[in-house]
């Protein structure tokens, strides 16, 4: 009976309330984002470099490989154990780097892209304040919204015309 008699309380202060929203597609402002897009590619070079250093390094694991096995008849046994330490040497190196290099760019890709979700969040907060919008909400949340409150166009424009400083 309480609850009953509350309820009519509830409802007109929240009807009395002019609740200003906002909608945004942060997958679509992350992918327009011109600094996010850059960093990607910086990422991506970065990565690219690693991959060709990792081929180099497999590169000489085949050679030694097959300088073993044209070599293997005619070497001694303590030759043979010395080109098996080497070739093993080299295998396990190539893993550490491997393990190395992939949890290096895991860390540092991780890092980058917070720093640019950072940087939206940044200015979706600072557009709202200046537009006096109450409540942000990302579409991926929300079954439905009205295209009216979509502000995701206005938060790219304003991160794609900051200087490189930060927000403005």
């Amino acid at each position: 009976m309480l609850f009953l008699s509350l309820f009519p309380f509830f409802s007109s202060n929240l009807s009395a309330q002019n609740l200003k929203v906002g909608v945004v597609d942060t997958e679509k402002i992350y992918s327009s984002y011109k600094k996010a897009q850059n960093t990607q590619k910086s990422f991506q070079a970065e990565r690219k470099a690693k991959q060709e250093e990792l081929a180099k390094k497999q590169g000489e694991l085949q050679r030694m490989k097959e300088e073993y096995e044209g070599k293997k008849s005619r070497l001694r046994e303590s030759e043979k154990k010395d080109y098996e330490v080497k070739i093993a040497d080299k295998e396990k190196e190539i893993r550490e780097f491997t393990r190395q290099t992939n949890a290096y760019l895991l860390r540092k890709n991780q890092a980058l892209t917070q720093e640019r979700l950072k940087e939206i969040s940044d200015t979706i907060s600072a557009y709202a304040q200046e537009n006096k919008i109450d409540l942000v909400i990302d579409k991926k949340y929300t079954p439905y919204f009205s295209l009216t409150l979509t502000i995701s166009d206005k938060i790219i424009e304003k991160l794609n015309s900051q200087k490189k400083g930060g927000i403005q």
